[in-house]
């Protein structure tokens, strides 16, 4: 619910994998908010593949926004290209074919021919000038942030908050040993947030996700192939992930003799649909961790605020986050880098700690279009 009861305006950046998808569908479908923009970032998947995965989720949902292309590399160029394919599948759909077939003719209308950064920068003078301003939820790499702050470095000014999905907190990485992908992605980009963004900021991190997992079985009624187009579609694209690297498969779960034969018709391999040993395992979500957060402030229930940094070196340690948990950066006796002044003030970033996995389950569930707790 908003805070104040009036509708809260927002622009998603997202690299559209399968969590940004569940992401993107619980701000479609939360009643007091106005998605006014979705701006595209190249990360899990390359840019051209990201705006077509935005568009499928539009059209499932019966939504129309805006889209921004933004930046396809990071700040600095790259001399390998980093995806994530592993959990998302080489398209950002869990490589579903039900989901390939999913016709966008009709969406392609809502890309615009201006970039991310510009669209960022003037939608959010535009609602300034109307006397609002904004949320920016970024659940990718953060490049078309820092590209929107090149344009103008008092872009951040224009924006009520940034809410991010990145980083780390404990130095536990998910693409690296020491990193998480978002970061490592674009550390420059990050920093450049973290550094001068002059409006609120939230980071949701790696672990707090690891923390948090959603049960199997729950979220088999979330991604459901009967409930609903939305839950449908979540299936489709969510399988995979699930499967690969939770060992959670949802098609075995939903045994119906239809879904079964689905599965094994598209290369999936025999199910039999009487495994029962789903109960104990959980699925990890991030983005939607951090949409459902904003959405329900009620659903953290720890948070602290913190001074964070970016690795921008480091052969193990790059893109990782420094929390400046004791506050001890600015004390003279503490050994710092020699590029780091102690004089300057280092604004503290809110880092939620601990969240009610319940309230967040239960609003997956009603975006979704299936039964709650209380129905």
């Amino acid at each position: 619910m908003s805070p104040s009861g009036g509708v809260r305006k927002v622009i998603f950046d997202t690299d559209a994998g399968v969590d940004d998808a569940l992401a993107l569908v619980l701000l479609l479908r939360a009643p007091d908010v106005d998605v006014i923009g979705i701006t595209c970032c190249a990360g899990n998947v390359e840019l051209d593949q990201v705006v077509e995965n935005v568009l499928k989720v539009l059209a499932v949902c019966n939504a129309n926004v805006p889209v921004y292309r933004g930046a396809p590399h990071p700040l600095l160029g790259q001399k390998k290209r980093v995806h994530a394919g592993y959990y998302h599948g080489s398209d950002g759909r869990g490589d579903s074919e039900e989901a390939r077939q999913i016709d966008i003719t009709a969406q392609k209308h809502l890309v615009s021919t201006e970039s991310a950064a510009m669209g960022m920068y003037k939608v959010a003078k535009e609602a300034m000038a109307a006397g609002d301003k904004i949320t920016l939820i970024a659940v990718a790499p953060l490049t078309n942030l820092a590209a929107a702050h090149s344009i103008d470095p008092c872009f951040s000014s224009l924006l009520k908050e940034v809410v991010i999905m990145g980083g780390n907190m404990e130095g536990k990485g998910n693409i690296t040993l020491s990193a998480e992908f978002n970061f490592y992605f674009d550390p420059e980009a990050a920093n450049i947030v973290l550094e001068e963004f002059c409006c609120p900021l939230t980071l949701y991190t790696w672990e707090l996700c690891l923390e948090h997992p959603i049960p199997a079985t729950q979220f088999s009624q979330i991604a459901h192939p009967g409930h609903s187009p939305i839950s449908q579609y979540l299936f489709w694209i969510s399988h995979y992930s699930a499967y690969t690297h939770h060992n959670v498969d949802l098609v075995k779960m939903h045994s119906s003799p239809d879904v079964l034969a689905a599965k094994n018709n598209t290369g999936g391999g025999t199910v039999d649909g009487n495994d029962d040993t789903e109960g104990d395992k959980a699925f990890v979500t991030a983005d939607p961790m951090a949409v459902a957060s904003w959405i329900d402030p009620s659903i953290v229930l720890e948070r602290h605020t913190r001074p964070v940094m970016v690795e921008l070196g480091g052969h193990w340690t790059r893109g990782m986050c420094i929390v400046d948990w004791e506050k001890k950066a600015a004390d003279p006796e503490v050994l710092t880098p020699p590029f780091f002044n102690k004089e300057e003030h280092r604004r503290g970033v809110g880092i939620p700690t601990r969240l009610d996995t319940h309230k967040i389950v239960q609003m997956m569930l009603r975006a979704a279009g299936a039964p709650t707790a209380a129905e």
